[in-house]
């Protein structure tokens, strides 16, 4: 699909930058649920959450403690 995109916005081939960056995050809604992915450098988080709860809210709350207990 990346380079799909990639080919549709006519970027394939340009070595100097890579303009889609990392893949830094998915987001599955379902009828009952949320999952979201959230990849980090050597690890993947993975959320499950209520359907009606704003994703940026379970993102901060998820992240926050998740660096607060490193």
């Amino acid at each position: 699909m990346v380079e799909s995109v990639k080919s549709t916005l006519d970027l394939i081939g340009n070595q100097d930058t890579d303009l889609l960056g990392n893949h830094i995050w998915d987001i599955s809604e379902y009828d009952n649920i949320k999952i979201i992915r959230i990849y980090e450098a050597k690890q993947i988080i993975v959320m499950l959450a209520k359907i009606h709860t704003a994703v940026g809210d379970i993102v901060e709350t998820v992240l926050g403690y998740f660096y607060e207990s490193d």
